[in-house]
């Protein structure tokens, strides 16, 4: 755990978000200072590296015991990085018709590299999964990485233009959980634990039904509209617990 190279259930993702971490300081330092391209390249190259060559050329702090590899998974951690510090600046782009369209352009690309994935390793090996190359979720594979991009473009302009509908209909859910992303992923790993312990095991019938997933997610939102409130309580509970000082009287 020390080395980050060892985690154990539900923890390998915050052992690749304590590494993101610490690369996000030099590389806002970069980005700050005019080295954008730099830094994707660099991004780019490291999670090429860990698409092609997996075994010949060592992963940078390969997690042995569970998946999301650093070197894969930080093309996209450095993405959004980038896409929040020129947010002011590339606001004019984001239009939702261009949106749509750079949308499209990846799921066109991601059916081209499947056309070109079947050539090349054809479409008769018995032994080769191409989704599994392709749409791999540890490794971050290029599929997986096109379809993402698709469908946050397609989001993104579907809450531009639908975001007083939205926020009706669904606001009330989504709003508490985002204002507390943090929050809400580690309230969501001790959900998921409880539900698939053996103490539920009697009323479970399967680990990934609707009613358990549904049930999960209602926690999460139940404890983020409750968190603030037993902070402010605990906030107030420690303020008259703090010993007041007297002024001393005048000479």
């Amino acid at each position: 755990m020390v080395t980050f190279h060892r985690t154990y259930s539900l923890t390998d993702i915050l052992v690749l978000y304590t590494l993101l971490m610490l690369v996000a300081v030099p590389a806002l330092w970069l980005i700050a200072h005019g080295y954008t391209g730099v830094v994707l390249a660099t991004s780019l190259t490291t999670w090429t590296v860990a698409q092609l060559w997996p075994d010949r050329v060592p992963r940078a702090w390969e997690i042995i015991d569970g998946g999301f590899p650093f070197s894969a998974w930080q093309l996209m951690f450095i993405a959004g990085l980038v896409l929040g510090f020129h947010r002011t600046r590339i606001t004019a782009y984001m239009r939702p018709s261009r949106l749509v369209a750079f949308g499209i352009g990846c799921v066109v690309a991601l059916y081209v590299v499947q056309l070109i994935a079947a050539g090349i390793l054809g479409r008769t090996a018995a032994d080769i999964d191409l989704d599994q190359i392709l749409f791999d979720k540890n490794d971050a594979r290029i599929g997986r990485i096109l379809a993402l991009f698709a469908v946050a473009s397609f989001f993104y302009a579907a809450v531009t233009v639908w975001w007083v509908p939205i926020k009706r209909a669904l606001g009330w859910l989504l709003l508490p959980m985002g204002r507390r992303a943090l929050f809400a992923y580690g309230v969501q790993l001790f959900a998921v634990a409880f539900m698939a312990s053996d103490l539920m095991a009697p009323v479970r019938l399967d680990r990934e039904n609707a009613f358990f997933q549904a049930a999960a997610v209602g926690i999460v939102w139940l404890l983020c509209i409750l968190y603030p409130h037993a902070e402010e309580r605990w906030a107030r509970l420690v303020a008259r617990r703090e010993p007041r000082t007297v002024a001393a009287p005048a000479a």
